[in-house]
Formats: C-alpha cells, structure tokens, sequence
C-alpha cells in the first residue's frame, strides 16, 4: 500500500468519527421551538378577559376564543407539572399554570417544570373559552420574569 493511499484511509475514517461525533451531540439535547410571531399577539390583561365573560359571555367568547394573546406579569398561584405528580398518573389536560380561575395549559408539557407558585411569568397562549369552572388558555409557551420557591419533586 502507497503512503497516499494509507493517508486516503487514515482522512476518511476520522472524517467518519467526527461526523458521528457531531450527530450524536447534536442529538442528544431534546429542545422545543420557540414561538416566531410574524406579528406580535396582542396584550391581554386576565382581569380584563374575566370581566367581558362575566358582563358579555358570548361577546367575550366572540371576540376571544380561537386568538392568541400575550398575558403579561401572570402571577401563578397554582401549578400542576410532571415534578410534583407521582410517576404516571397525570393525564392530557391536567397539567398547567393557573393565575385564579385561568388556567394556562402548555404547548410543552417539560415547560412548567420550573415554574412554581409565586412565579411571575409572561405567557402566550390562545383563549379556548369558560368551561364553568375556569377559564382555559391552551398552547401556552412561559417566560419566568420573577422567581419563586419550586416545590419538592414528588416522592420526597
């Protein structure tokens, strides 16, 4: 064998390596999309929704469900995620941030994992109406503007 072809062969087979290196690496992260607007959505206060279902519920329901909506400074009382659930016992539907009687359900279910009680978040998310119990905002994405205390994992 000629010392080019031996350096042919040594070339292809780093090249090799390194290409797996890099597609196992690149691999490895799950991540999930950010939301592009091509317009921004518009600001919507949840006392200023909450109001028009109470005083309007089918204008309010007209003018609100199926649009998405920017809900700035959400103080989150309440939060059902996959750390404070045992195992598998969650079900499509019950994971989510609640600021009183709205419900924000994620478009990622990983997203409210480290978000707490007492967190202050900016949320997007589309309007999908008054179920008699609350109001329900789903394909909701978080951004943490104020930190709170995490509650322990389950099974601690």
């Amino acid at each position: 064998m000629t010392n080019k072809n031996l350096w042919m062969k040594s070339l292809l087979y780093t090249s090799m390596v390194i290409a797996a290196a890099v597609t196992s690496l690149s691999c490895s992260n799950l991540s999930y999309h950010i939301p592009v607007f091509e317009q921004a959505p518009p600001v919507l206060e949840i006392q200023t929704m909450t109001n028009k279902y109470v005083s309007d519920p089918n204008g309010a329901a007209a003018l609100y469900e199926g649009n998405a909506f920017l809900f700035p400074s959400v103080a989150v009382d309440q939060v059902s995620n996959l750390r404070t659930l045992q195992g598998e016992e969650f079900m499509s539907g019950e994971l989510f941030a609640a600021c009183g009687p709205a419900r924000f359900f994620p478009m990622y279910l990983h997203d409210l994992d480290e978000i707490g009680p007492g967190f202050v978040v900016d949320i997007t998310g589309q309007v999908q109406g008054y179920t008699g119990r609350y109001y329900s905002i789903i394909n909701c994405t978080y951004w943490v503007i104020e930190g709170g205390t995490l509650p322990p994992p389950s099974g601690y």
